[in-house]
């Protein structure tokens, strides 16, 4: 699997630069439990998901619901371990984000996530 860059269109700011998705059911089911923290850089997408939970880890995480098109549908910022967050039935996903990120990068509902795939886009640069 190749890491995706997300991109917060309305500023060019990166959010993350190694985001996973978690594609499967496995992976959906794992999510970040098996994580102590996020690495600099990293978050992880789950597609085809209206909620999430931090039962049963370790860390406090942020979460960016988006639509398929990449629009922020709502944001939950600083959910602790061991909480159950509102499902928001406008999402098509989330992106799971250090806890903070959101915040720090100025995200707000409305703004548009750019997902492309991380080693392309660095060798573009080139």
């Amino acid at each position: 699997m190749r890491p995706l860059r997300v991109r917060l269109s309305r500023s060019g700011t990166i959010l993350a630069d190694q985001a996973s998705t978690a594609d499967t059911w496995w992976e959906r089911m794992v999510g970040l439990l098996n994580r102590g923290s996020f690495k600099p850089g990293e978050a992880l997408l789950i597609p085809g998901c209206k909620g999430i939970h931090t039962i049963g880890m370790r860390f406090a995480i942020d979460a960016v619901y988006v639509r398929k098109d990449g629009t922020v549908v709502a944001i939950q910022e600083n959910l602790s371990p061991g909480q159950i967050a509102a499902p928001v039935s406008a999402a098509w996903g989330v992106l799971e984000l250090p806890s903070g990120e959101a915040s720090r990068n100025q995200v707000r509902v409305g703004d548009r996530l750019e997902l492309e795939n991380a080693l392309t886009a660095s060798s573009a640069r080139r």
